[in-house]
């Protein structure tokens, strides 16, 4: 990348560097320290440090971008390119950083525990419905977790279902209720076995 100003390091302006010499050079970036989230043990803090570069050496508004360097508590630093405008407030890049674990958290669930990535559909249209079918199905378990977790410090991540969960009121003039119970094995069903394996 081509840094749009650099004192003193006048070549990169002109012929371009990568990011390791940016951050390999002392006293060239300004770090600021953010709190970016609260975590268990208290506040998880980072550097961060941000940069006007262009992404062509021909240097044209369009290939302007802001890059934004993140440097965590165990010394690993991250960085990315954002075509945010100039004026953003850094305030704003911290808050967006923060914001892919929970996001990566969130279609690790999907994946897992959900078959989001268990779709054999051929059209664009399906794609969309089973995807938005997924996520409805997130965010009912989500509710139940908010609903009925244990204390207002526990994590919302996934995890085992919840416990002892009372059956949900029914509108219909009979009072109909549903019981959850545990599913059983084919064992202490006497051993039952499954479909592949009945006789003919």
């Amino acid at each position: 990348m081509w840094v749009q100003a650099a004192p003193g390091h006048p070549q990169w302006q002109t012929q371009g560097c990568v990011v390791e010499k940016l951050v390999a050079t002392k006293g060239f970036l300004h770090w600021d320290n953010r709190k970016v989230a609260e975590g268990e043990k208290g506040p998880i803090v980072a550097g961060f440090a941000r940069l006007r570069v262009y992404v062509s050496a021909e240097r044209t508004p369009e290939t302007e971008r802001t890059l934004l360097l993140r440097n965590d508590s165990n010394g690993k630093i991250k960085y990315c390119l954002s075509n945010a405008p100039e004026d953003t407030p850094m305030s704003e890049f911290v808050r967006v950083s923060a914001a892919r674990w929970p996001v990566e958290r969130c279609f690790n669930e999907d994946k897992g525990e959900l078959g989001l990535d268990h779709y054999e559909h051929r059209s664009w249209p399906a794609w969309h419905h089973h995807m938005r079918l997924v996520f409805l199905a997130q965010l009912f378990l989500l509710r139940l977790r908010q609903k009925y977790k244990k204390s207002p410090g526990t994590d919302l991540a996934p995890g085992p279902a919840a416990i002892r969960m009372e059956p949900a009121a029914s509108a219909s003039p009979a009072g109909l209720h549903v019981e959850n119970r545990p599913l059983l094995s084919g064992a202490q069903l006497g051993g039952v076995s499954g479909p592949s394996e009945t006789a003919a």
